[in-house]
């Protein structure tokens, strides 16, 4: 195990410091993943697929977003991964890594709440009408993650704005956020009906 680590370590730095550099991974999390790039290489079974210098690195680099509560952008993750533009839904070792971690390596649920996901939007004016309706309605949105919280309020956003040049699907997808989950979510908390819109001085309204 030890010579298999030092045989492939060049490349495996290789391929990493290309894939963080590409997704712009924040430090922090870097420098988690450095910290534990050893001990994961060590967790997977000897001379298997998991020791593969790309699928290692996907899967270490998306444990230490986790770890990190580093929203995954899909789109940029995809792009940018080793392992090719694939869907998220193909990447199983993604699903099944964990099972092979020491309890040292795997992390709590952690939630980093609404705002990374905002902030990740490319469109500054949603993102600030996002805000908007998650300040509003804080009673409503106050028992759901930030990923869904960022999702229904994004959803109410684009419905009182809707944007000519995007989609709503296309854009909660950027954020893994599936469309139905969000509206599943808002119908749950009773923010679709009545429509909703945002006037001129940027406060919330309802439509009659």
């Amino acid at each position: 195990m030890e010579d298999m680590f030092d045989a492939r370590q060049a490349e495996i730095e290789a391929v990493f410091t290309q894939f963080v550099t590409r997704l712009a991974l924040p430090g922090h999390a870097v420098a988690y993943a450095r910290a534990i790039t050893r001990a994961a290489w060590d967790a997977f079974p000897r001379c298997s697929r998991w020791h593969s210098p790309e699928q290692f690195v996907e899967v270490l680099v998306f444990h230490a977003m986790k770890a990190a509560g580093v929203p995954v952008n899909q789109a940029m993750f995809r792009a940018a991964s080793p392992m090719g533009n694939m869907s998220m839904t193909a990447r199983h070792w993604l699903l099944h890594y964990p099972q092979f971690f020491p309890p040292g390596l795997r992390v709590a649920s952690h939630d980093p709440g609404a705002e990374p996901f905002y902030a990740m939007l490319q469109d500054p004016q949603l993102a600030t009408e996002a805000r908007i309706f998650d300040a509003a309605h804080e009673d409503m949105l106050t028992a759901l993650r930030g990923r869904m919280r960022a999702g229904v309020c994004i959803l109410l956003a684009l419905r009182a704005n809707p944007r000519d040049d995007q989609s709503t699907t296309d854009v909660l997808a950027t954020l893994g956020i599936g469309m139905a989950s969000a509206y599943n979510a808002a119908k749950r908390a009773g923010l679709l009906l009545p429509r909703v819109r945002i006037n001129a001085a940027m406060k919330v309204e309802s439509t009659a």
